[in-house]
């Protein structure tokens, strides 16, 4: 969408009589996806998880674009450590819930598409998090209890289910899930043996 606002500006110039148009961008950006534009328009600095702040609460900030998208952000700091939360949501119905009991993690969601929901519980302390849903229909649903682990999530496709739960005692410090595809289901489950 395009929006601009017009100054009309009337002159006499030497020869006669004359207008003249001038027009001012508002600084909404006309990029191709609505996650660039969406970027563009709030800066793209929000992305990128900032230093750990120290004798700070928690920190959530929630950025959606669509329509009967729903966030919800709760956090627990008994330590010295801010938690920090970052959901940008872009598309329509698309539902956010994060919960993070400890100090000093770091999580954010990004869901670019329609109709998908995350659920994440992190019960812990310094854990970084990043869970991603490009495509429509996918569902993710984390809930772990972990100390210093660095996850990042993607989910690329339609109609994907990812849920991880357990306690990470022995997980490695840093992994990373890509699913890409449509229809995919998975499951982890740490601290679990056989079935």
């Amino acid at each position: 969408m395009h929006y601009i606002r017009t100054l009309l500006v009337a002159g006499i110039v030497s020869i006669g009589a004359g207008t003249g148009a001038v027009a001012q961008q508002l600084g909404r950006s006309e990029a191709a996806t609505a996650e660039q534009r969406l970027a563009e328009d709030i800066g793209a600095d929000w992305r990128n998880l900032p230093v750990v702040l120290q004798n700070v609460q928690n920190l959530s900030e929630i950025v959606q674009k669509g329509d009967n998208n729903k966030a919800s952000t709760i956090q627990n700091n008994p330590g010295n450590t801010a938690n920090q939360a970052y959901i940008m949501q872009v598309g329509d119905y698309n539902e956010a819930m994060l919960r993070q009991m400890g100090s000093g993690n770091a999580t954010r969601i990004t869901q670019d598409g329609n109709d998908n929901k995350v659920t994440s519980a992190v019960k812990g302390d310094n854990n970084t998090t990043e869970l991603n849903q490009y495509g429509d229909g996918n569902q993710l649903l984390r809930d772990v209890i972990t100390n210093g682990a660095d996850v990042k999530l993607t989910q690329t496709g339609n109609n994907n289910a990812l849920i991880q739960r357990g306690t990470e005692t022995l997980a490695p410090p840093k992994y990373e899930v890509d699913m890409r595809g449509n229809g995919i289901k998975l499951t982890i489950e740490q601290g679990r043996i056989g079935q």
